[in-house]
């Protein structure tokens, strides 16, 4: 999983280091009057969405290996979690174009091929999902659990290191399903630069990840400090998740909603000139910051316990928590550890996704704007 995951952002950050090495830098030295704006926009979404994987595999690596420990259950398959991080790395570069879809001077035909390769990283998403909760109720079966649902009780609600990464993989789904609304290009053109996609990345990244890594925090600092987790503290971690979840609940939500109704992502203006349609947004701009203030008190408890465990909590061990395979599972395939093949397939994936795109954006599309004082 860290072979991924540094294979990820390696490959990633080369769209970017071509775009400030000889596009931007350049520019803001006075080297070169103009840049290629489509130029630079392609490369930064060769690079920016594979950034979002950059918070989300971490999350995914606890997920799938610190979870099942912490509730004393072995991980369901060892070989579904390197099959899911190789999908991601396959299929995390050779979309960027998604992000572009209202662009112009970009072949739709290579936009259809990029929204569909997007769609692929569906895939290991409902992996992962499918190996959690099998987890989960395979535990609570080994736990006395009956009838369909009966494992689910069984689960340790109490122990805020679960609690807290299990309302993230909760928050991951209609997180998931917003990101299916934006790579899509039909719907895309209703919701694209509004406030609705703040939302999304709210929900997948500043829950799902953000409530993972409190999780983790909880076991991970007080393991570097040699302190524990005291009871006190992990009832406070449990307030901190069921906050964040109400308040992002509220928060997303109603950027959701105002995205739909036309809300902008961004804007240099306040009063849009009076706009009926604007006064429209007002009660939800006012449920995200009810929403915020809620957030604001759980980001000031988890400052509180973060001090706590850092300094204060009383000396200990904290285990670091690393689940094992299951007894008697199947030998992990070797090409799920071959690196070098996988390598040469995202390399593959890549020049098959972006040469034709960019041989046409530097053939049809001039240089840009010139340089500007942005204040």
């Amino acid at each position: 999983m860290p072979n991924v995951k540094c294979l990820l952002w390696i490959t990633c950050s080369l769209g970017v280091a071509v775009e400030v090495l000889f596009q931007l830098l350049p520019w803001a030295l006075g080297l070169i009057s103009r840049v290629d704006v489509l130029l630079t926009r392609t490369l930064f979404w060769y690079f920016g969405h594979a950034l979002v994987y950059f918070w989300l595999l971490p999350a995914y690596m606890a997920w799938y290996v610190i979870v099942p420990k912490i509730i004393g259950a072995k991980i369901f398959s060892d070989s579904l979690a390197r099959l899911s991080f190789i999908l991601f790395l396959l299929f995390s570069f050779p979309v960027g174009l998604h992000h572009q879809l209202t662009e112009p001077g970009i072949d739709g035909f290579w936009k259809f091929i990029q929204v569909t390769l997007t769609f692929f990283v569906i895939i290991p998403s409902l992996m992962t999902a499918f190996s959690l909760f099998a987890t989960f109720e395979l535990r609570g079966r080994e736990l006395g659990a009956k009838g369909v649902l009966g494992w689910f009780k069984k689960l340790p609600w109490g122990d805020s290191r679960f609690l807290l990464p299990f309302i993230g993989m909760v928050a991951f789904i209609p997180g998931g399903a917003g990101g299916i609304v934006n790579a899509s290009h039909q719907m895309n053109q209703l919701v694209h630069n509004t406030i609705w996609v703040t939302g999304h990345f709210h929900l997948t990244v500043a829950t799902a990840v953000v409530l993972t890594f409190f999780g983790v925090a909880f076991w991970l600092i007080p393991h570097l400090t040699g302190r524990v987790l005291t009871p006190v503290l992990n009832k406070m971690g449990i307030y901190v998740g069921v906050l964040w979840a109400i308040g992002m609940a509220i928060m997303s939500g109603s950027m959701h909603i105002a995205g739909l109704l036309g809300a902008p992502r961004r804007s240099d203006y306040s009063e849009y000139g009076g706009a009926q349609q604007a006064i429209d947004w007002i009660p939800y701009s006012i449920a995200q910051a009810v929403g915020g203030t809620i957030l604001f008190v759980a980001i000031i408890l988890i400052t509180y316990m973060v001090i706590q465990l850092a300094f204060f909590a009383p000396k200990g061990h904290e285990e670091f928590p690393v689940a094992e395979a299951a007894p008697g599972a199947q030998k992990t395939p070797a090409i799920l550890e071959n690196f070098k093949l996988w390598g040469v397939i995202v390399a593959a994936l890549i020049i098959f996704a972006y040469t034709m795109p960019i041989i046409e954006i530097l053939r049809n599309s001039p240089l840009g704007t010139t340089g500007f004082t942005p204040w």
